[in-house]
């Protein structure tokens, strides 16, 4: 499966890529918001699994909003 695939030896396989993609975005965003980083199981073994990986990950930083970052929100 193309999946379990890398374009170089010393690179992990493209589910793997996706998945720190994943973490990387998610875990950078709730950092920024002081919000706790949502946790993901990496259990992906398809790409419709892949795929709902990255739309839920999508939706969690759309859901942080500017004033979530700069602290208008917030109170000290």
């Amino acid at each position: 499966m193309l999946l379990n695939y890398w374009l170089a030896p010393d690179m992990l396989p493209f589910i793997r890529q996706i998945q720190i993609a994943a973490d990387l975005a998610k875990g950078a965003a709730a950092r920024l918001a002081d919000m706790e980083v949502p946790k993901h199981d990496d259990t992906e073994k398809t790409y419709a699994h892949l795929k709902a990986r990255i739309a839920n990950t999508v939706a969690f930083v759309e859901s942080i909003q500017p004033n979530d970052i700069d602290g208008e929100g917030r109170a000290p």
